[in-house]
């Protein structure tokens, strides 16, 4: 056993990645989680025998060999494509939009709206919807207009309390007009869930002699800060990985940073089924962002019973009944030069890594949250053999 000790704190993918990796090369690693339960925000559990996601759906896809490859070794995964719907003027609808959407919105002209997007984005599989509203041409201004005003300015006003042009253009991307009839929600080389659920697949991955788990409790009430490190119990050997909100390590040093939550009503329906898709975007209702029937994703087959999940979206606020978990970092500018305040700050201390969604204040996917740690990991095993 290597004599330095890491402190991983939040058991979300970055962390427990992370742990096994360090754990595989010899070093002893602690995980301190304030919640009841392992795999964060993925955590699934079963509802009147259906596997349902408590924190919203979540649905793994990537292009990245690595990341694959790495989550192969713990996880199979099931045949589930992402295929959206939304109700937009009161009609089901293909969400991003796409040339199945056009047909049924605009019946009279969809034809001519196809065409005119083919001649101005020649060879291109999609366009965003800001850059789309640049052009200048009268049919599809007065397309990108009814698209803008009735899908995004409704659902992100609702789901971010901002207007799209407010937000930066990584998030409003990622919903774009899609140039043909393709009717799946992500791109990528591989998707799917894991057939035997997120938290078993967290379970395997935390399966090793040199990793100790440690739920239901908070490591910021434990942490000791002195000089430039920070540790738990011995200063000179332990390294410290943190994975959650900078603000909340800091004690709000500079300020809580800005970040939108989440809201979840699940019900059980006695019924087959709900909806046609898994997910189900409602941008006109006032309260509601989506609805979710997670039995079409996990493809279990359970007759006369399902479970859907409704969200809602709201300001996130430690103090409120609903939405007291941070689920989104904000993106404008301003929230970003307040974590910058944190992550200038937390460079400090010369024992602690910070990564993650919540630690790196940043969107971003499955995926991607699998490659950092894959990555830092990496770094981290390079930097103690250094040592």
């Amino acid at each position: 056993m290597k004599k330095r000790k890491f402190i991983i704190i939040g058991s979300g993918i970055t962390g427990v990645v992370i742990a096994r990796n360090l754990a595989e090369a010899g070093f002893k690693v602690d995980i301190y989680e304030k919640r009841n339960h392992i795999a964060g925000n993925m955590y699934d559990y079963e509802k009147d025998g259906i596997l349902i996601h408590k924190y919203g759906p979540h649905i793994f896809h990537t292009s990245d060999e690595e990341v694959n490859e790495y989550m192969n070794k713990f996880w199979k995964l099931n045949k589930f494509q992402n295929i959206v719907e939304g109700y937009v003027n009161n009609k089901l609808v293909p969400i991003p939009c796409n040339f199945k959407s056009i047909d049924i919105l605009f019946p009279d002209k969809a034809e001519q709206i196809k065409n005119n997007l083919k001649t101005f984005f020649p060879n291109q599989p999609n366009v965003p919807i800001l850059e789309l509203k640049k052009i200048d041409n009268e049919l599809l201004k007065e397309f990108s207009d009814f698209i803008y005003k009735n899908l995004f300015l409704n659902y992100t006003t609702k789901m971010w309390n901002l207007k799209p042009d407010e937000i930066d253009e990584s998030v409003t991307a990622r919903i774009p007009i899609i140039l043909s009839y393709k009717n799946t929600y992500f791109n990528d080389k591989y998707e799917g869930l894991p057939i035997d659920g997120y938290t078993k697949t967290f379970e395997k991955i935390l399966n090793h002699e040199n990793i100790n788990v440690y739920i239901n409790t908070d490591a910021i009430n434990i942490l000791k800060m002195e000089d430039d490190k920070i540790f738990i119990d011995d200063k000179e050997n332990e390294v410290v990985i943190y994975t959650g909100p900078l603000d909340k390590l800091f004690k709000n040093k500079f300020d809580q940073l800005d970040y939108r939550s989440l809201h979840f009503e699940f019900e059980t329906i006695n019924q087959t089924k709900f909806q046609e898709t898994a997910v189900v975007n409602y941008p006109d209702d006032p309260i509601i962002t989506r609805i979710t029937e997670y039995k079409n994703m996990t493809l279990q087959n359970v007759e006369n019973k399902t479970v859907i999940g409704k969200e809602t979206p709201g300001t996130y606020d430690e103090k409120s009944s609903k939405w007291n978990e941070p689920y989104y970092p904000l993106a404008t500018d301003e929230a970003r030069n307040k974590y910058n305040k944190y992550k200038d700050f937390a460079k400090k201390y010369t024992n602690l890594y910070v990564c993650g969604r919540m630690g790196l204040y940043k969107y971003i996917n499955m995926d991607q949250a699998i490659k950092n740690a894959l990555d830092l990991s990496k770094e981290i095993l390079e930097n103690e053999n250094k040592k």
